[in-house]
């Protein structure tokens, strides 16, 4: 009998948690950075591993909060508009700088609610093949803009993101 989904440690529910550290973390943030997120529930959850995805790691994931699950915590008498769940085998071990980042990170893709009051994501503002990059360089500009901010910036380890 195969392994179904939800049997190994990374998918096991009962492992996953409320994430303090990475809940400061993004109350720290949102005062700094992310002004537009005020009032709105964010809440940081922690499972033990990290998604893979392509042979690349992705530390942490931003999403909205599903009808279900904002039923489920209203019933518990707790809101909640988006989420970010965390890999602990990949987070604990980065220093308090790139933890800073990748919550951060995640807060990009918050933006808010619309007109209607549904919560909207963002998307990242670019994509590319590093051999494009490489061989016809920042060819418009948005690819320009982000290779102009990245240019002074110490990069990350290579083989992980986060999405």
């Amino acid at each position: 009998m195969g392994k179904k989904k939800g049997d190994g440690n990374k998918d096991n529910p009962a492992l996953w948690e409320r994430f303090p550290e990475g809940e400061e973390l993004a109350t720290k943030l949102r005062g700094a950075y992310h002004k537009h997120l005020e009032g709105l529930a964010i809440l940081v959850f922690s499972k033990p591993e990290a998604a893979k995805s392509k042979g690349k790691i992705n530390v942490a994931k931003a999403m909205k909060a599903t009808p279900i699950l904002k039923a489920a915590l209203r019933h518990h008498g707790e809101r909640i508009d988006y989420l970010i769940v965390v890999g602990l085998d990949e987070f604990q071990p980065m220093d308090a700088k790139t933890k800073e980042a990748v919550i951060d990170h995640e807060l990009c893709h918050f933006v808010g609610p619309d007109d209607k009051g549904n919560m909207k994501m963002r998307g990242h503002d670019v994509e590319e093949f590093t051999e494009i990059l490489e061989r016809h360089g920042a060819w418009d500009s948005s690819r320009y803009y982000f290779a102009k901010a990245a240019q002074s910036l110490q990069l990350g380890l290579p083989g992980t993101t986060v999405a």
